[in-house]
């Protein structure tokens, strides 16, 4: 069976990394860990717009905080399914702002900061496992794209 094929499950011959639907488990974790986020976004977007539309206030934070998750969260989903390496550099870039919001916290509100700190680490690990991926050819440049496997899947 080769690793690129999207029926693939099991172990990967070559780094032993565990596959489901054609995909490393972690693609499938990580994709997991965003869903919750995007989730929890449109469930505050729709109580946003509940109590805006109802006359309590407009909540803009639960309005527009819903479609910014969307914008920074989806296309790294996209990208890891596509097998891209795009999905490290996007990652790389929530690391980024995750870090610099965990230190812009830090001072005023050291008690917020912890929260702040743990999505960073996981963030963090989300990036070395992508980098894992990338190492593997697991992930591949747009250039590069997947390899030619319809020789591959001839012969099994």
């Amino acid at each position: 069976m080769n690793r690129f094929d999207k029926n693939f499950n099991g172990s990967d011959p070559e780094t032993a990394r565990p596959f489901s639907g054609g995909h490393p488990d972690g693609a499938w974790m990580i994709s997991i860990v965003y869903g919750y986020i995007l989730f929890f976004s449109v469930i505050g977007f729709i109580v946003g717009m509940y109590k805006s539309v109802t006359g309590e206030s407009i909540q803009w934070a639960m309005i527009i905080g819903p479609i910014i998750s969307w914008i920074l969260f989806v296309p790294p989903i996209k990208f890891i399914f596509a097998r891209s390496a795009n999905a490290l550099f996007w990652c790389l870039g929530l690391l980024v702002i995750f870090t610099c919001a965990f230190i812009g916290t830090l001072f005023p509100n050291p008690g917020g900061a912890v929260m702040l700190g743990v999505i960073a680490l996981i963030q963090a690990y989300i990036c070395f496992y992508l980098y894992t991926l990338l190492k593997d050819k697991l992930l591949f440049k747009d250039s590069e794209g997947l390899p030619n496997t319809s020789s591959i899947n001839s012969t099994f």
